[in-house]
């Protein structure tokens, strides 16, 4: 994901997960980052989680497909 923000040549798909979900890492995605902050204890990867957070924040907020409910 960071090296693709990196490119920013990027469209997000938002399959069945809203979008502000994501970049406020909220519901399965808080879940999921405090998981990763309990297993990760190094300093390089309590970084990375923070990469991961800034970039999903980035993602978010461009326009992509929203497939809320698509079958």
């Amino acid at each position: 994901l960071t090296k693709i923000v990196q490119c920013m040549d990027v469209m997000p798909i938002f399959y069945d997960v809203d979008p502000c979900d994501v970049g406020n890492q909220r519901g399965s995605f808080a879940k999921a980052f405090a998981e990763h902050e309990e297993k990760f204890i190094s300093v390089e990867d309590k970084k990375k989680v923070t990469q991961w957070r800034a970039d999903l924040r980035e993602v978010s907020k461009i326009s992509g497909w929203h497939l809320k409910n698509f079958k």
